[in-house]
């Protein structure tokens, strides 16, 4: 080997050793668990990369839809991003949730004007089912797992609906057209409502939590809340389903359901072999954020050309997400410009792997859709010149705790001075389907997220003029209730008049000694003829007081107009007016009984 030889081969390993070092140190944290680097690369490219720790436990991975539903109409990266940003979440089986986007990337392909290719799932919602032996792409499942599949289907008798006497029907699509005979799910991803359809009958039916992919034995069971016949359009709360029905089955769905009935949801995604040949271990269960891919440029580290597609062979700005064992990597390459050309499936695999460390690698949609946005910036510079609306995203996100506001109760009267909007769920995510005019009055409903906090607004569920759904706490008006203060208080029980300030302390009247036949006192015209006072309750019905123990032949007879009262260490006892010379003899005996046992006894007399 020359000297020349020798010393290039040096400069090469010094340089290839400054670069990895160089990738290293570019990482920038921009939460804890998500950094952000800028790689220059062979082409010459520009890389923009973000990736994600899966061992931290507040940060994670979700999809968006553009406009928040499939038929909205696209949207940019940038506007899902601030669309989606605190919306409410399912993560860690937490419905509630907030959801801080972080980063965000363009999705699957799709066709114009946003109907995306391939499947979705978001929030844990089967949201759009994979093509039959499809591509399936990067999906992130709760517990963490990263599933990087490619070649899927749906066996029939894995997905299902099961009915209140056992029987079952397959599961026909998801938020797609309608098949007769057959039956199809609606989420509120679809849009506000069904669409309308003269033939299918259709089945309301709440959930616990959000329709997930949960194989048999497994099973999501809700309680049917309505059944709507043929002709009619439902609409889709964000915590419900909507079986939909035609043809046989419709017959058979309404004579198998009814009101008040649990049925419960089986879903299966089947994973195979690139070639789609056979069944792979590949577990789809619990997925929580995906869209759909086509090309798998990187597969347990081995890099894939795919020589025999032009797409895969030609420089081109590319969206990609990859993996490890460590982190989940979004990135984009811009092309088409000066400075950065774009990169190949071979390419994008060398990269993956050589600056990343990745393993697994999967492309998405590319060209003028790839863009990448970083805590508020779109970082890479998009071949069209600027944004281009596109039909769902990826997102990572970092988890907030649920938050609500307290103040309203169902029933409580709410009113929207200046007219609101009712959405389908809490946030600004979720499609609105009413107006509600200025001066409105209407009702809260109760619900288990009622005043939550989503998208930088508490929200609360309320009924106005027969339509119920979701409205933000500001466009409200009503008095807030007390959060210790119980939902009906009650009067406190007090069916008896209070006892007259000027009444003796024992309002009974016992029989007067000299007018024995005549209990009531003829000079006090205000005297009831019942001589029990009700406002004591305890008072005997005898109108007689019970004899005094120390003068049995001498009952003690207060008069109504006389207020003083003897107390004494021996004993003590109201008395006025009649029979004050009795009592005058009787603490006679009692002090002279006390003065012999060489005790004092202190009396007090009020005057006459």
């Amino acid at each position: 080997m020359s000297t020349i030889s020798a010393r290039s081969c040096i400069i090469v390993v010094v340089a290839s050793l400054f670069a990895v070092q160089t990738a290293h140190s570019q990482w920038i944290e921009v939460v804890p668990g998500i950094e952000y680097a800028k790689f220059d690369a062979p082409g010459p490219n520009e890389v923009f990369v973000t990736r994600m720790a899966r061992d931290r436990a507040d940060v994670t991975i979700d999809s968006t839809l553009s406009q928040g539903t499939l038929t909205g109409g696209a949207q940019t990266v940038s506007g899902m991003a601030g669309l989606y940003e605190q919306n409410i979440g399912f993560w860690d089986e937490v419905w509630g949730s907030r959801q801080e986007v972080v980063v965000a990337i363009n999705g699957s392909f799709f066709d114009y004007p946003a109907a995306p290719r391939g499947g979705q799932i978001q929030g844990g919602w089967y949201v759009l089912r994979y093509p039959e032996f499809g591509q399936s792409g990067f999906s992130w499942a709760l517990g963490r797992r990263a599933v990087m599949g490619e070649c899927v289907r749906h066996i029939p008798d894995r997905n299902f609906v099961r009915y209140p006497d056992g029987s079952t029907h397959r599961i026909d699509g998801i938020n797609g057209d309608r098949v007769s005979p057959g039956l199809v799910l609606y989420t509120h991803h679809y849009d506000t409502a069904t669409p309308p359809s003269q033939n299918a009958v259709e089945v309301l039916v709440r959930l616990p939590e959000p329709l997930l992919i949960l194989p048999s034995p497994a099973y999501l069971a809700g309680i049917v809340v309505d059944i709507k016949p043929s002709g009619a359009s439902t609409t889709i709360p964000f915590d419900h389903v909507v079986i939909s029905a035609m043809g046989t089955v419709a017959t058979e769905l309404q004579a198998r359901v009814s009101v008040g009935d649990e049925v419960r949801f089986t879903q299966e995604v089947t994973a195979l072999t690139p070639d789609c040949s056979s069944h792979t271990s590949l577990d789809f269960t619990k997925s929580y954020g995906a869209v759909g891919g086509n090309i798998r440029f990187l597969r347990d580290g081995v890099i894939h050309s795919y020589s025999h597609n032009v797409g895969a062979t030609t420089r081109h700005p590319r969206t990609a997400i990859a993996s490890n064992d460590s982190f989940v990597f979004f990135f984009v390459v811009d092309g088409r410009r000066g400075g950065s050309v774009g990169m190949s499936a071979t390419e994008l695999g060398t990269f993956s792997r050589d600056q990343l460390g990745a393993t697994e690698g999967v492309n998405l949609d590319g060209g003028g859709s790839s863009a990448l946005w970083v805590d508020g910036q779109i970082k890479n510079i998009p071949s069209d010149g600027s944004e281009r609306a596109v039909a769902n995203g990826k997102v990572m996100v970092r988890m907030l705790p649920m938050e609500t506001q307290t103040g309203l109760l169902g029933g409580d009267p709410v009113a929207a001075p200046s007219g609101t909007q009712l959405r389908v769920g809490p946030g600004e995510n979720f499609a609105a389907f009413h107006s509600v005019p200025a001066g409105a009055q209407g009702h809260a409903v109760d619900h288990h997220m009622a005043g939550v906090l989503a998208t930088g607004r508490y929200w609360w569920k309320c009924s106005f003029g027969g339509a119920t759904g979701w409205a933000a706490e500001d466009t409200l008006q009503f008095e807030p209730r007390d959060p210790e203060e119980p939902e009906d208080p009650e009067e406190p029980e007090d069916p008896e008049e209070p006892e007259d300030p000027e009444e003796p302390e024992d309002p009974e009247q016992p029989e007067d000694p000299e007018e024995p036949e005549d209990p009531v006192d003829p000079a006090d015209p205000e005297q009831p003829e019942d001589p029990v006072d009700p406002a004591d309750p305890e008072e005997p019905e005898d109108p007689e007081q019970p004899e005094d123990p120390e003068d049995p032949e001498a009952p003690i007879n207060p008069d109504p107009g006389y207020g003083g009262t003897v107390i004494g260490s021996c004993g003590c006892a109201p008395v006025s007016g009649e029979g004050l010379l009795g009592l005058y003899l009787l603490l006679g005996a009692i002090l002279l009984t006390s003065f012999r046992r060489g005790r004092r006894c202190i009396a007090l007399r009020g005057g006459d």
